[in-house]
């Protein structure tokens, strides 16, 4: 048997010769070993032939991946442990930082951010040793422009630290923008609700000023009648100095005294008098009350008694809950200040108080009957907790996921927005790093607790 492939051929002329072959002893050998060659070719080209391909998957994805890497307008630092640049890749646009030249071998908080100092340093050796991905943020001044950045430090073998370097300066602008349009909302809110209040706020104190209107006037006439009275005793008395007192002076005088009707006023005026200085309190503590509602306070958060914020909310509120519940405070005593907005936190129990009034409101109808709102705090280790709990119809389950939703009402038109709960839980968690939940059961009520934390740490919101 002659063997078809090449390689076999050769090597079998050269160590069996043409006589063995010839012979045909070997063929049933040579054919096994012939097929064997063909085989192994067969696989070799197909083995070629996938490493082609792979090598020009691996070669086209590489170059996909440098295509991105290249288009990626973040300045990307490969650094030793002391933030020696090893490598690196500038940003596109106006983020270029050096001449390429200028940058291998110097420091990158000596030459690029330079605003951070020693304190790079000493997060990049902490990368190193924790084995750990560390974010910071710094921004840099360039006339009356600021840019903000933030370096992301992710630690590599052999003691090196990739510095990624992203500019961030429209994600700070949209920030502020929106926490510009946060407060802007809660202003509207609050207006809103002052404004909701004006009418039933207006009410409150026109009842006791019209009786201090009537008790005034009830004073001026009594004023006029005595002095009546005081006039005729100065005459008598006048008479009575010159032996000059007639029986027609004595009846003058008795008609006066009996016109004044003293003994009436007498008993009235101090009456009067408590009545008009109660009214003046009454007043003074609406107007007390609604000074300190609406105060817009500081930029800054500052010690504030809840307790006594609450007082004053439950007092302006009052034209909202006295037709459909009663008010119990269950205050602690020894509440300690809590570092806060309080005109924020004002609005929040104000929010929650009008919701109470209007869910029981939902329930008595015009039967004339009560529910009860309870205001309660406490201190609870690091936190103060604030509980407003009402006897109204609950919120039922299907809605509880959706009631701190921005816009999210179950109210008619005309007496609610939305935005009460929504503005409360950003005011709450956002703002102040505290939490607000609400425990509800349809047609017992609902209670919300709200958790303010003395030192302001970490915060969430969840139902049950």
């Amino acid at each position: 048997m002659e063997p078809t492939h090449n390689l076999l051929k050769r090597q079998v002329k050269r160590h069996l010769g043409e006589e063995r072959v010839s012979s045909g002893e070997l063929d049933s050998f040579l054919q096994a070993i012939d097929e064997a060659y063909i085989e192994a070719d067969m696989e070799r080209g197909m083995l070629e032939r996938t490493l082609e391909l792979s090598s020009q998957e691996l070669f086209e994805a590489n170059s996909q991946m440098r295509a991105v890497f290249e288009s990626i307008p973040d300045l990307l630092f490969r650094l030793d442990q002391e933030g020696a640049i090893l490598d690196f890749k500038t940003g596109l646009g106006t983020d270029t930082l050096l001449q390429s030249d200028r940058l291998l071998g110097t420091k990158i908080h000596e030459t690029v951010i330079t605003q951070m100092g020693d304190s790079f340093l000493e997060t990049l050796h902490k990368v190193g040793s924790e084995k750990r991905v560390i974010s910071l943020e710094y921004c840099h001044t360039h006339g009356e422009q600021t840019s903000h950045y933030e370096i992301r430090l992710t630690p590599l073998l052999d003691k090196q630290v990739v510095a990624i370097i992203r500019n961030i300066t429209d994600r700070k602008n949209a920030e502020q923008e929106r926490k510009k349009i946060e407060v802007q909302m809660r202003n509207l809110q609050k207006m809103e609700s002052i404004g909701h209040l004006a009418a039933g706020i207006a009410h409150e104190i026109n009842t006791p000023t019209q009786y201090v209107g009537d008790n005034t006037r009830f004073f001026q006439d009594s004023f006029e009648s005595i002095r009546s009275v005081l006039r005729s005793y100065h005459e008598l008395l006048d008479a009575a100095e010159h032996n000059a007192i007639t029986p027609e002076l004595l009846n003058s005088v008795e008609k006066t005294i009996e016109e004044a009707d003293l003994e009436y006023r007498m008993e009235q005026i101090p009456q009067a008098i408590h009545e008009t200085l109660e009214g003046v309190e009454r007043v003074a503590k609406i107007v007390r009350s609604m000074k300190e509602f609406s105060h817009p306070g500081g930029k800054e958060k500052a010690a504030a008694n809840l307790n006594s914020a609450i007082e004053s909310t439950v007092s302006v509120a009052r034209s909202e809950w006295k037709y459909v519940a009663d008010v119990t405070l269950e205050l602690q005593p020894d509440l300690p200040p809590v570092l806060c907005y309080v005109g924020e936190f004002n609005q929040v129990i104000l929010n929650l108080i009008i919701n109470g009034a209007h869910a029981i409101g939902d329930v008595v109808k015009d039967t004339g009957a009560k529910g009860s709102i309870t205001v309660s705090t406490r201190r609870d280790g690091d936190y103060v907790e604030v509980r407003v709990s009402d006897t109204g119809a609950g919120i039922p389950e299907a809605i509880r996921p959706h009631v701190f939703e921005p816009f999210f009402t179950t109210k008619e038109v005309g007496r609610g927005t939305g935005q009460g709960l929504s503005v409360a839980y950003n005011s709450i968690v956002q703002q102040h790093g505290g939490s607000i939940h609400f425990v509800s059961e349809v047609g017992r009520g609902t209670m919300f607790v709200v958790r303010l934390p003395i030192n302001q740490p970490s915060a969430k919101v969840h139902y049950n």
